[in-house]
């Protein structure tokens, strides 16, 4: 767990009820896992809440890892956490708010930020997160563009597991980091017979990255209804 205060660079985790359990687990191992990928998948949003409430990067930083030590961690904040209660996401987001004015009545100054790198930080800082809008958007934001960062690790993870890299290739320089080469002359650079079937292919991922996406979503609530208004929430984020 020390290792992620480290950084926040590495692959997006969800946090399903199924992990949220763990924490009850009697095995140790199993209730610190759960807690370590609570925390990569919730240190981004909190950062990002705590910057738009106009923190500075490293007092940011001190209160992000605050939260965690004091709150989830300290005080057990998700061990009573109950799928029928509400989204895990609310649930951080309030205790985060209640904690930021605990931490300005006691003017608390924990010197925690020093441990979070200088890359980590500026990564964060140009993670996408426009600056308008509120602290609660920002969180929103964060969390919806790591579900999608999930979703695009997966995809790739597939398409490169079952011998169709080139596919997700394509859509990589066509969609998600588009150049000004033309469709036809990338396609056949990736070995695709026409301009048409570089096309096919592009639909191909994006068909997948839509139903993957849905699935990261779902991981997060027990409820179908909920995690179709929260996908919906998601597509709405990303703009």
């Amino acid at each position: 767990m020390g290792a992620f205060w480290q950084s926040t660079k590495q692959a997006f985790g969800t946090t399903d009820w199924r992990t949220l359990n763990g924490l009850h687990a009697e095995d140790a191992a199993t209730r610190e896992a759960a807690m370590s990928r609570i925390i990569e998948t919730y240190w981004p949003c909190v950062y990002a809440w705590c910057r738009q409430r106009g923190h500075d990067r490293h007092a940011a930083a001190e209160l992000t890892q605050g939260f965690f030590a004091d709150v989830v961690i300290g005080r057990g904040l998700l061990g009573g956490a109950d799928a029928e209660k509400g989204r895990a996401r609310s649930f951080i987001l309030t205790a985060l708010k209640n904690y930021e004015v605990d931490c300005a009545r006691k003017a608390i100054s924990r010197g925690l930020g020093k441990h979070v790198s200088e890359e980590c930080l500026e990564y964060e800082e140009h993670a996408g997160v426009t600056d308008s809008g509120s602290a609660d958007d920002a969180f929103d934001q964060r969390w919806a563009m790591g579900m999608f960062t999930e979703a695009l690790r997966r995809v790739e993870s597939h398409f490169e597991c079952n011998g169709r890299s080139a596919h997700w290739k394509l859509f990589e320089r066509r969609v998600l980091r588009p150049t000004s080469q033309p469709l036809g002359d990338l396609a056949l650079e990736l070995g695709f017979g026409s301009a048409a079937d570089g096309a096919a292919a592009v639909q191909t991922v994006k068909r997948r990255v839509q139903a993957v996406l849905r699935e990261v979503v779902a991981e997060q609530t027990n409820d179908g209804e909920s995690a179709s208004g929260d996908y919906e929430e998601v597509v709405r984020l990303l703009g």
